[in-house]
């Protein structure tokens, strides 16, 4: 039962930020998605890929593997800061040469990483002025979805302290989901005018001109 469990979450896992990538590529519209957080989401998944080849736990390795891939491509289309990509490049050397030295403590970076993953997106969806257009709800219900699941399987596994950064994480994507609705609901809701100027005739409105004829 926990096996299917850890399958159905690197099933979700593996599909995840396809959305987020479609919509970038049809639209080009990137309100709302966050660099910063394509930047931690590419380094955690392969953290986390080259921890669970390690401890062979395959289904996580299946289900995270094109995650480094997909939000590579999703930071491409992005188009962040030099810096952006600097940082993005030691990161990933830095888990490298942790891994090759002691691939069984990666778990602790790659844990540290998924704390962090969410939360420059919820800083960006609660930035004032936010329109949010860019951002994918369906990827972070995935999200939301995918990491419970995991959540779920670590305590499945006996392995509690790794379900912290899944919950950490669901937590994160229910509020961007939770701000992004709610915005998009804000700006697609008609303002409406108060009774008392509805209720004047157009004849009447006057202007610093004088009457409209």
């Amino acid at each position: 039962m926990i096996t299917l469990v850890g399958s159905v979450a690197a099933v979700l896992a593996l599909v995840m930020v396809g959305p987020q990538s479609w919509r970038l590529l049809r639209t080009h519209d990137r309100d709302g998605v966050s660099a910063a957080t394509y930047v931690v989401w590419a380094t955690s998944s392969f953290a986390w890929v080259w921890f669970s080849a390690s401890i062979h736990a395959w289904p996580a390795v299946a289900g995270t593997a094109p995650e480094v891939l997909l939000t590579t491509a999703v930071l491409v289309m992005l188009r962040p800061r030099p810096g952006w990509w600097a940082g993005f490049s030691i990161s990933i050397l830095a888990i490298g040469a942790e891994g090759l030295v002691a691939s069984h403590s990666l778990w602790v970076p790659a844990s540290i990483l998924t704390i962090a993953l969410g939360w420059p997106s919820v800083g960006e969806a609660l930035r004032p002025g936010a329109t949010l257009t860019g951002v994918s709800v369906p990827t972070w219900v995935l999200a939301a979805l995918s990491e419970s699941l995991w959540a779920v399987y670590d305590f499945g596994i006996h392995w509690g302290v790794a379900a912290i950064p899944a919950i950490v994480l669901t937590l994160a994507s229910l509020l961007v989901i939770v701000r992004v609705l709610l915005v998009r609901r804000r700006m697609t809701t008609p303002s409406v005018l108060p009774r008392s100027v509805e209720s004047v005739p157009a004849s009447t409105v006057v202007d610093r001109k004088g009457p409209v004829l």
